[in-house]
């Protein structure tokens, strides 16, 4: 299965929380880390930032052009991470974030072009998550706020009039010579900037952010964990289908451009062209209002086997399991119908 195209990008980010970036001395109340010793982070444990460019106007339609950057180890290019454009980095020798910081900091990237919309994900140590979409608007250091389409009102995005140059491609957490293009982000808050004083745009549809995403990988953490290259989804684009069905010979509720329009509330199967997912997996799953569970598990078994894969860190209201029963529901890429050969077939729950 193709892996997405990962193209060289630069990005400055300035993230806020819970607060106005006017008033940078506010700070959620949460507990500070042992490795917090500068002061300036406030959160339990590692957590992760992803934007990525593409294309579409809903969570469940949109789809990505493989621009993608972010401040897990491996697999993307590096997200560097620094209270000031001048500051010191925050990310770890391995590119990870320890922790959110208490006010606004940059984000650093290489340089590309994010399309006409831009998926944000803020991923949290216990594997909850925040995501929204949302429309590119201006141009880099125009202070341009960006449209948020759908998803989590709790984020916002703007390009930022403040420019540096701080990571360079791959891993590397050093400047490579190329001004960067910057991003200011909000969480829980509005960026600043001209546009800081207007209102979020955007509504969420109880049937458009849905959306199941299962990836395979290795990593004993979703910090450290890092993708393969197989991965099944219901969003339209470049991975490879997931068919949902509340039964083995159930409908799909795919529709036909594979989105689903809302999270089975009950247990569902869902299939998958066949490949290997490796000794870890990684399952997100896009909630109706646009918030994300996340969950990694060891896989166990094999499939038909009806075994439970073990949980073994993020959002404990995630299961899953190979199916006891086998089909053939999808193809390869897009294809909603059979293709002569037998699925990977996954029993998936997520509670209340």
């Amino acid at each position: 299965m193709p892996r997405k195209l990962i193209t060289t990008l630069r990005l400055s980010l300035v993230v806020g929380l819970g607060c106005s970036v006017a008033s940078p001395a506010c700070a959620p109340q949460v507990a500070v880390p042992a490795s917090a010793g500068d002061g300036q982070a406030r959160a339990n444990g590692p957590v992760t930032i992803r934007l990525s460019g593409g294309s579409g106007s809903t969570l469940s339609t949109w789809a990505g052009s493989g621009v993608v950057w972010d401040t897990s180890p491996g697999g993307y290019w590096v997200l560097g991470i620094a209270s000031s454009v001048t500051g010191p980095l925050m990310n770890g020798p391995d590119t990870q974030l320890a922790a959110l910081p208490e006010q606004p900091f940059f984000a650093f990237g290489e340089p590309a072009d994010p399309g006409t919309t831009a998926k944000l994900e803020v991923i949290r140590a216990d594997g909850s998550a925040l995501v929204a979409l949302f429309a590119v608007r201006g141009g880099n250091g125009s202070g341009a706020q960006w449209d948020r389409i759908d998803g989590s009102p709790e984020l916002s995005v703007a390009w930022s009039r403040d420019l540096g140059d701080r990571v360079g491609p791959g891993q590397s957490l050093s400047a490579s010579g190329t001004i960067d293009q910057s991003f200011v982000i909000g969480i829980g808050m509005q960026p600043a900037g001209p546009a800081a004083n207007t209102s979020i745009v955007g509504t969420t549809s109880s049937t458009s952010a849905a959306a199941i995403r299962l990836s395979g990988g290795q990593g004993s953490s979703l910090s450290g964990w890092s993708g393969t290259g197989v991965v099944w989804d219901t969003t339209p684009g470049t991975f490879w289908v997931l068919g949902v069905a509340p039964g083995l010979t159930a409908a799909l509720l795919n529709r036909a451009d594979t989105s689903i329009p809302t999270i089975p509330r009950a247990p569902f199967l869902a299939f998958g062209e066949p490949a290997n997912p490796g000794p870890t997996a990684k399952l997100e799953v896009i909630l109706d209002d646009g918030r994300a569970l996340v969950s990694l598990f060891t896989v166990r078994g094999v499939n038909g086997s009806g075994e439970q894969w073990q949980l073994i860190d993020g959002s404990p209201r995630l299961s899953l399991a190979w199916s006891k029963e086998v089909a053939d529901r999808v193809g390869p890429r897009d294809a909603l119908t059979a293709s002569s050969t037998i699925d990977n077939v996954f029993a998936v729950a997520v509670s209340d």
